[in-house]
């Protein structure tokens, strides 16, 4: 495979990045934002992917709760979907979503 001749001409990439200050997620979204939108939305974009929300956690967030509440529905009026009609087995269950869950 050879290398895009382009990428072989580009200056190199500098050895350190300059420190840029973080800007909190609660500045970013307008103030009527709900909290719990701001908490998942900061929990879904970390960086480091080890420290990032899994799927299991990201469903078990107090932001989806509205999804998983009987008789949800649409904006449009119209109910939910089926969106949570799987079968997992118990061992799986035990691990991940217990501790999630209580």
């Amino acid at each position: 495979m050879e290398l895009n001749p382009a990428a072989a001409a580009a200056p190199p990439l500098p050895s350190q990045f300059p420190s840029i200050k973080a800007i909190p997620f609660a500045k970013v979204f307008r103030p009527r934002t709900p909290a719990d939108a701001v908490d998942f939305t900061s929990k879904l974009l970390i960086y480091r992917p080890a420290s990032r929300l899994t799927a299991i956690e990201a469903l078990c967030h107090p932001f989806m709760d509205e999804l998983r509440a009987e008789g949800g529905r649409l904006p449009n009026g119209r109910p939910l979907p089926p969106l949570f009609e799987c079968v997992l087995p118990q061992p799986f269950i035990t691990l991940f979503l217990t501790p999630h869950l209580t």
